[in-house]
């Protein structure tokens, strides 16, 4: 109704949360081991805010549940908290904000800009009030807007399917630009390396075509409007089509994350996908805790790497198995 476009995938409940409860609190513990506090921000599916839009005579809509994916993420947001994780209920801010279904975008399953800044908003009250606030490093930035005209993730599959285009999505984008350092007690540790990290999907961190430049251009909404929200800066390390997993993956198990002391990780995923690959869970899990001394490893090894090489000995008493033991392979030349 009223323009929206869905996608029949979006009918779907996400699978329920039970048997990534185990390996969800896990990874907090180890991350608040390391000195991180881990926020996990679940961008519900459209139907859980504007389930209005549907229009119920047609064929494809009339298998679905009213309230079956707003339910779900309910149940899954209470999950999430109970597994350590601090959390924000993007629809329930939907509905205080006032913004209901515009909390997303109509021809896109992305959230809209003007979601990402309430979500940003809330994220920095519930962040700007725990104690490791204080040892944050404070940024004053200033949030700059412009108009956009996006044409949307359904479009090309419109144009192919039923051969005309969509009209463009007006929305806003925003970028925070570094103002001064707020203060001089403020200044804690290396200003370079932010005390937030940002991780995720195409919510936070994509390539879109704005019709109204007629160009490709980059958007990162979520991530400017964290930093001018907080007052400090974020390393956005979001990855565009990346699913659940990819861009925690790559941050727990780079140098930045050995080497660094990130303060507040926020975790960003879209509720469809879920956290059904839990082998890829479970094996994070042990990379949140970092690399291990080579005195407290259980074999090590350093060598050329030749075809069907052992180049690692374990001793077989060491019973390496199940999901505690992580293995580490750097090469010095990655071709």
């Amino acid at each position: 109704k009223d323009g929206w476009v869905f996608a029949v995938g979006e009918l779907l409940v996400p699978a329920d949360l039970a048997r990534a409860a185990d390996p969800l609190s896990r990874l907090a513990t180890a991350l608040r081991a390391r000195g991180v506090e881990p926020f996990l921000v679940d961008v519900p599916g459209r139907l859980a805010v504007a389930e209005s839009q549907l229009d119920p005579a047609r064929d494809a809509f009339r298998g679905y549940r009213p309230g079956s994916i707003a339910g779900s993420y309910s149940r899954k947001l209470a999950a999430v908290g109970g597994a350590g994780w601090n959390t924000v209920d993007v629809v329930g801010l939907a509905g205080s904000s006032g913004l209901g279904r515009h909390m997303f975008m109509d021809r896109d399953h992305h959230w809209s800009t003007a979601g990402e800044k309430v979500v940003a908003r809330a994220l920095a009250d519930r962040i700007q009030a725990l104690p490791l606030w204080a040892g944050v490093t404070r940024t004053v930035f200033a949030l700059r807007e412009r108009d956009v005209a996006y044409s949307g993730t359904y479009r090309y599959i419109v144009v192919s399917k039923c051969g005309f285009e969509l009209p463009a999505t007006p929305s806003l984008a925003y970028k925070a630009e570094r103002e001064e350092e707020a203060s001089a007690e403020a200044l804690l540790g290396d200003a370079s390396v932010p005390d937030v990290v940002l991780i995720g999907t195409s919510q936070s961190r994509r390539q879109d075509f704005d019709l109204k430049a007629n160009r490709q251009v980059f958007e990162d909404s979520f991530a400017a409007l964290l930093r001018w929200s907080l007052g400090a800066d974020v390393l956005n390390l979001a990855v565009e089509g990346g699913g659940t997993y990819t861009s925690l993956e790559a941050w727990l198990t780079s140098d930045e994350y050995q080497r660094g002391k990130p303060k507040v990780v926020i975790w960003e995923m879209n509720d469809s996908d879920g956290f059904e690959d839990l082998d890829t869970l479970r094996r994070i899990v042990p990379a949140a805790w970092g690399r291990c001394r080579t005195r407290d490893a259980l074999a090590h090894s350093r060598g050329e790497v030749g075809a069907y090489r052992p180049i690692l000995d374990v001793d077989a008493a060491a019973a390496v198995a199940g999901n505690d033991h992580y293995l580490v392979l750097s090469l010095s030349d990655g071709s």
